[in-house]
């Protein structure tokens, strides 16, 4: 768990082979829209779910948070490459 963590952050904010000013100020932007989908639905799942099931989600949302972060960013990555190529 720890390890896998650990790996999706270092793969997350590892830095692009063009890195500029754009793709930093797209890294933070789909960082801030990440967490705010991860937490709305995670809400949403709190009010829906009772019980020790709850933990369980909360446990997966630790990872989730990651993928959605890294999902987003891939595929905005491939919008601004299309975009300025």
């Amino acid at each position: 768990m720890i390890l896998s963590i650990a790996s999706g952050l270092l793969y997350a904010f590892s830095k692009e082979k063009k890195e500029n000013e754009v793709v930093a100020a797209l890294r933070l932007r789909t960082l801030a829209k990440s967490v705010i989908v991860n937490y709305i639905v995670l809400l949403i799942l709190y009010v829906s779910i009772y019980g020790a099931a709850i933990y369980l989600v909360i446990l997966l949302f630790t990872f989730l948070q990651l993928i959605i972060f890294i999902v987003m960013f891939r595929i905005r990555m491939m919008k601004y490459n299309k975009y300025a190529s």
